[in-house]
């Protein structure tokens, strides 16, 4: 049990870093260049795009989730998809 909670917890932390977002998503490497050149680049995304609490950081954990699902199963809605690739 305590070693199920420490992998849980590395992983809530490792996926709330920046660099999480901008080295391990491609769809994210416009924003992560963009934030990088920014006055935002002192903000972890996480602290602006995630709910304070416990239900903030389930909710944002469960929506990661949702995206990775979706990425993977190569599924992407068609307002999200690339329009600089094929459908």
């Amino acid at each position: 049990c305590i070693g199920l909670f420490a992998i849980s917890y590395g992983m809530i932390e490792a996926t709330n870093q920046t660099s999480f977002c901008g080295t391990s998503c491609h769809e994210m490497d416009p924003m992560y260049q963009t934030w990088q050149t920014s006055n935002h680049k002192v903000v972890e995304c996480a602290d602006c795009h995630e709910k304070p609490g416990l239900q903030g950081t389930i909710e944002s954990k469960w929506k990661g989730t949702k995206e990775l699902i979706i990425h993977i199963s190569g599924n992407v809605p068609f307002e999200h998809r690339d329009p600089f690739t094929s459908t």
